[in-house]
């Protein structure tokens, strides 16, 4: 994944490629940096974020940023590399934006939500594509709702997968991390 930020020429691949890093961030921020500095390529990754941070459009590519930067934040200051620190005022900026994204498209998805018919239409023909893969290929995906909340999930052996980030909100997660630094 390293090797193909800068190359990567579609935005949406350099975009994926920077989830993975804010993702590996999230899950083990000191080790992501250790693997980023051995490469040598821990001012060129963050160069790459701060770039295209303002084509990050869609609420769950926000959320990845905002748990990775958050991470960053749950560092202790000896682990985190010179030029990251030095960023993290502006990244702060940024995030602070980020979660003003974030707010403005749950409003967007609630408005959205008011469409009730519309909603279960679009349930309906999803849940019939659903039906014809796993006809056609012997699979198990399965939608799970749970509090009126549908996530397409992986179903093995009766027993249903919910990332555990979706039960986090990312802006309550980087206010709790603002207060332990």
């Amino acid at each position: 994944v390293i090797d193909h930020v800068g190359k990567a020429k579609s935005p949406d691949m350099r975009k994926m490629f920077l989830e993975i890093i804010a993702m590996s961030l999230w899950y083990d921020a000191r080790l992501t940096f250790a693997f980023l500095a051995e490469k040598k390529m821990v001012e060129h990754v963050f160069k790459a974020w701060i770039d295209i941070l303002p084509i990050f459009r869609h609420s769950y590519e926000l959320k990845r940023l905002v748990f990775g930067f958050s991470a960053i934040l749950r560092c202790n200051i000896n682990d985190i590399p010179p030029i990251v620190l030095e960023s993290i005022p502006g990244f702060l900026q940024e995030m602070i934006e980020i979660c003003g994204k974030i707010l403005e498209l749950r409003e967007i998805d609630e408005d959205d939500s008011q469409n009730g018919e519309e909603d279960e239409e679009e349930f309906q023909k999803v849940q019939k594509k659903i039906e014809e893969h796993n006809a056609k290929f012997g699979g198990a995906y399965k939608y799970y709702n749970e509090s009126d909340y549908r996530i397409l999930v992986w179903v093995n052996e009766n027993r249903y997968y919910i990332p555990p980030l979706e039960d986090v909100c990312e802006i309550l997660f980087l206010r709790d991390s603002l207060e332990l630094m």
